[in-house]
């Protein structure tokens, strides 16, 4: 006997008494199986679970038991007459039986009556035929069977006469027995004088005679039961029990012999009227004429063993034995054929089992790892290292390695801590490297395979411009090329051909979703790009990118005098009246082109208008007076300090100095609002009421917070306060700018362009996207040229010693960089293999326009998009200038011209 702990839940099927997700329902007594097995097979039978037994461990409740079987009360005779105690604990009479099984099935024409329509019974399936059998009925539905249902059902007075149900037809038939106080309908066949009942109902009455309950059976085999009240449920389950078409079985009891039966087989079947069943047959079938599956499968079984047994009894001829070895010799000749290509196979793969083997220890290592490991044992195979050949993609990142830190390359080259290429040939495939300034269309045509397989998501973001100084430089190629003149592409002004660069201007797309970045297009200038000039090279790359697939949705660059004027060519404008920051987008006409300016620029030039001259707002004069106040008394404190972040480089900021962004920052970060607070008293004592600077400096701390989101929880969210926040900040702009009569005391006309026009389009772009595109919010970060400082920095430092790159080295390293971004994938996936090595062997001179020095030759390209490159050839003729004339530290532009000169 199990030792097992009994269920605390009601087993039969449907019941929800027990169940922790059932709430504010009565507690019901549950009453444990019969440990008797003759008692427990009982309950089994009529509980008729379709997918296990009854078990020990299994409980029933008492919903489902008879109320004269359930004992809440002791009887004790005392003084003749009978007194009644309450027990602890109810108990089932020894011959207690599960007999109330509300959980039934109605049929599919059957309609609630009035009395039923409040009992919340659960819905019938769409037909009888699809309930073959109790077993699929209890499986294919959830009943509900619910405390109130059973007290309701049991309360109710519909009782009716059994004999009074209006049967289906005339081939049913009504029959009583003696020891059985209700009814049978029935349902006989007559075949070959042989009469056999095949369907059968029986109605008997329920506890209190308010209630039938009616049983459907098919073939022995119950198919449902169900709770009646009236004579139209008694109808309709004589209706439904009409519409079952009974299953034929496996066959004919006379065409299955014993002898054809095994031992395990035997107990699978059972005989009625004739026929041969399965012990586990549905009863009914769907499909008049047919067998369930059971059957089936019985008949399949009984079937195979016939043709066994037939075929065994046929005694073999000398000459089937002899065709049945000859066969069996073929095909041991042809497996013996077969091992000895394996075992050539094998002998063939053991020769690079190392491999193998060392291909199965790193194949748990990241990708670059991989690469680095193959490097070094290839490395070790080889007695020199002169000759070696390298894997394409470990070049490449030997190349990025190189441009980030050259000292540091050298150290692990030099100490064999990694196998890397030497300077040279890492220079040998530097050139194939090499680009022009401008727009690669190499580039552009990986960059629109890479984003074939990305979702929109991922491809909606913007452009992001800014430039760099470079050293005045020009190089001489050995092919006899110099570089280092002004390269604006096709919007190169004649007079500028032959001008010394002096910076270099470059386009990065940025997304809203994704660590990744790219660049666009590079371009050698002279000082600052024309707003004109500039304006259409930004409509350019917009149009290139929506070509290779990507979604422009911003432009942002910083504030200086010629990106306004950019602005104000392509119509944006602000003012406290109006706002017009975006234009029609030049590839789609349903959408917008929002200007943005790089946020960390204007804090800047807000920290310097507030130390030059303060501000007048309307909540009172805004100074840096009382933040030095309390600088200067937080550096007295010896102890724990306020404003621990805070020097005097904040305050009072050099040229230099004031071009960085973390002092700006700091200067209005928490530390500084909580040393006011802290030195309030102090700090008015010496220069008065201090709550406008407070003001003023809580609500550009929070400006900053809303416009600098980096992650998810502090993103910019459609009907959030933050956006709200934004509104009230244009306000204040806005009231700030009427208060403010002197316009000393306001902020720049450029800076408020710039503050209005970033924050308009920033809950403009936050609407599309959210609305349009399916973001559900915007980190705020995305929208700065950050992304290009950082590649600013990588730049120089791959440059080395020297301030500022030279030209050349400025080419080459934004190629690489370039390259780097699409040869590795946005999700951190493996990069495709075609894609690097359309990427590492790129020659971009052949697929651009020339501009020639000496002979107006054009080469192949796109004369659409490309119309110069920065690499001019020279063409001296026999006695010219010599090499060292043409060196690359020549620095006077007068002299180069004259050796273009034609």
């Amino acid at each position: 006997m199990s030792t097992s702990r009994r269920r605390n839940y009601c087993c039969v099927v449907g019941c929800q008494t027990g169940y922790s997700r059932v709430k504010n329902q009565p507690k019901l007594s549950l009453f444990g199986v019969p440990q008797d097995e003759e008692r427990r097979r009982l309950w089994d039978q009529n509980l008729n679970r379709a997918d296990r037994p009854l078990q020990v461990t299994d409980a029933i409740c008492e919903l489902h038991f008879e109320q004269k079987y359930i004992l809440r009360q002791y009887v004790h005779i005392i003084e003749g007459r009978e007194v009644y105690i309450e027990r602890g604990k109810p108990e089932l009479r020894s011959d207690a039986v599960p007999i109330i099984i509300p959980h039934l099935l109605k049929c599919p024409d059957e309609q609630p009556t009035p009395e039923q329509s409040t009992k919340k019974r659960a819905a019938s399936p769409p037909t009888c035929e699809d309930q073959p059998s109790k077993r699929t009925a209890l499986q294919s539905v959830e009943p509900q069977l619910r405390f109130e249902d059973c007290e309701s059902a049991r309360q109710s007075d519909n009782a009716f006469e059994l004999e009074d149900v209006v049967r289906p037809n005339d081939h049913w038939a009504m029959h009583k027995f003696r020891h059985y106080d209700g009814i049978a309908y029935v349902s006989a066949s007559l075949s070959r004088e042989l009469v056999s009942i095949e369907k059968t109902v029986l109605m008997n009455y329920g506890t209190d005679r308010s209630e039938v309950i009616c049983r459907t059976y098919v073939r022995k085999t119950l198919i449902s039961e169900k709770v009646a009240y009236n004579l139209e449920d008694a109808k309709q389950v004589l209706d439904c029990a009409e519409s079952l078409h009974p299953c034929r079985g496996a066959g004919r009891a006379k065409d299955f012999t014993y002898d054809v039966l095994t031992k395990k087989l035997e107990p699978q079947i059972s005989h009625s009227d004739g026929l041969v069943f399965s012990v586990t047959c549905k009863g009914a079938v769907k499909q008049q004429g047919s067998s369930c599956i059971s059957c089936k499968y019985v008949r399949k079984v009984i079937l195979t063993r016939k043709s066994y047994l037939k075929r065994k009894e046929r005694r073999n001829s000398v000459s089937t034995k002899l065709r049945v070895l000859s066969q069996r010799n073929k095909r041991m000749a042809t497996r013996l054929l077969d091992i000895a290509g394996r075992l050539e196979e094998m002998r063939a793969n053991n020769a690079n089992v190392a491999d193998k083997i060392l291909e199965d220890k790193i194949s748990s290592l990241p990708r670059k790892q991989q690469a680095s490991v193959r490097a070094c044992f290839q490395a070790a195979k080889q007695t020199s290292k002169q000759g070696m050949r390298y894997n394409q993609e470990w070049i490449l990142e030997c190349l990025l390695m190189k441009l980030k830190s050259p000292r540091l390359y050298q150290h692990i080259r030099k100490n064999e801590i990694l196998m890397m290429p030497s300077n040279t040939t890492l220079k040998r495939y530097l050139r194939s490297y090499e680009s022009a300034f401008g727009f690669n269309q190499a580039v552009m045509n990986t960059l629109k395979k890479k984003t074939a397989s990305m979702s929109d998501l991922e491809r909606h973001g913007g452009l992001l411009v800014d430039e760099m100084k470079l050293s005045e430089h020009f190089n001489v190629t050995a092919s006899g090329q110099i570089q280092g003149f002004v390269d604006l592409g096709e919007f190169t002004k004649p007079e500028d051909k032959y001008q010394q660069c002096d910076h270099g201007m470059v386009i990065m797309f940025v997304p809203f979703a994704g660590k990744w970045s790219q660049i666009v297009g590079v371009f050698a200038t002279k000082g600052n790009v024309r707003g004109d000039i500039l304006l259409k090279i930004l409509m350019e790359a917009t149009i290139l990118v929506e070509q290779a697939g990507l979604f422009v949705d911003h432009i942002t660059c910083d504030g200086a005098p010629w990106n306004r004027k950019m602005w104000k060519l392509a119509g944006v404008s602000a003012s406290s009246k109006k706002i017009n920051g975006a234009i029609q987008h030049p590839v789609d006409e349903m959408r917008k082109l929002h200007f943005i300016s790089d946020f960390p620029h204007l804090l800047k030039c807000l920290r310097n208008g507030l130390l030059q001259k303060g501000f007048a707002t309307p909540d009172g004069l805004v100074s840096v007076h009382p933040v030095r106040e309390a600088y200067l008394l937080d550096r007295s404190v010896r102890t724990l300090k306020v404003m621990p972040n805070l020097t005097e480089t904040h305050l009072e900021p050099n040229s230099f100095e004031k071009m960085r962004t973390p002092f700006a920052f700091q200067l209005f970060g928490p530390y500084v609002l909580r040393g006011l607070a802290f030195y309030k008293e102090d700090i008015e004592r010496r220069c008065g009421s201090i709550e406008a600077t407070q003001l003023f400096f809580s609500k550009i701390q929070r400006l900053i917070t809303v416009m600098t989101s980096r992650f998810r929880a502090e993103a910019l969210r459609p009907a959030s306060t933050d956006v709200a926040f934004l509104s009230n900040f244009l306000d204040f702009l806005n009231d700030w700018e009427s208060f403010s009569d002197n316009k000393r005391h306001f902020l720049s006309e450029s800076t408020a362009i710039g503050f209005r026009v970033t924050i308009a389009n920033t809950l403009s772009l936050l609407k599309y996207l959210t609305e349009s595109v399916g973001f559900k919010y915007l980190m705020t970060s995305r929208l700065s040229t950050d992304p290009v400082e950082h590649f600013f920095g990588i730049v120089r430092q791959s440059s080395g010693c020297n301030a500022h790159p030279s030209p050349d080295e400025f080419l080459i390293t934004v190629n690489c960089l370039s390259f780097y971004n699409l040869a590795h994938s946005v999700d951190s996936a493996n990069a495709n293999p075609d894609m690097i090595n359309a990427l590492v062997t790129v020659h971009d001179r052949q697929g651009l326009k020339r501009a020639q020095v000496n002979a107006e030759s054009a080469v192949e390209g796109n004369p659409a998009v490309f119309s110069q490159d920065t690499v001019r050839r020279v063409d001296a003729p026999a006695g010219g200038p010599s090499a060292d004339q043409l060196s690359a530290s020549t620095t006077n532009p007068d002299s180069v011209r004259r050796l273009n000169a034609p």
